[in-house]
């Protein structure tokens, strides 16, 4: 008898084999995507709070009395639906280092908040 070609043995282990590689190559190639989608979406959510931010000048007209916040409902060109929470704090610093004279300055915070995947996901602006 001839021994002409693989056995099965031969055949079931290299099939193993390479679907174990192409499972790994699979789950690489969904990691991708969904970190890419995420980028995208985290940049777009960014330019719209900003976009919101710069449509209220000074920002400082979106500020709410001290120790409660806004929430606003907001949509990214693409179509993304998200919400805008704003917060400002009052700081007193010197006018130069070392200086005595305080000047009062306010600090406006939005937290940009949407939902990818069933994943909460969220954004800090600093203005």
């Amino acid at each position: 008898m001839s021994s002409k070609g693989f056995t099965l043995i031969e055949t079931l282990v290299s099939l193993v084999i390479f679907l174990l590689i192409a499972a790994g190559v699979a789950y690489g190639l969904q990691r991708v995507i969904s970190g890419n989608i995420y980028v995208g979406q985290r940049q777009d959510v960014i330019n719209t709070t900003l976009g919101v931010l710069d449509q209220s000048r000074p920002p400082l007209g979106l500020c709410p009395p001290p120790g409660s916040s806004t929430t606003m409902p907001a949509t990214t060109p693409t179509g993304l639906q998200f919400t805008i929470t704003i917060t400002c704090a009052v700081d007193a610093v010197p006018m130069l280092p070392g200086s005595q004279n305080l000047i009062d300055v306010t600090q406006l915070t939005a937290v940009a908040s949407w939902s990818t995947f069933g994943v909460s996901r969220h954004v800090t602006v600093y203005e």
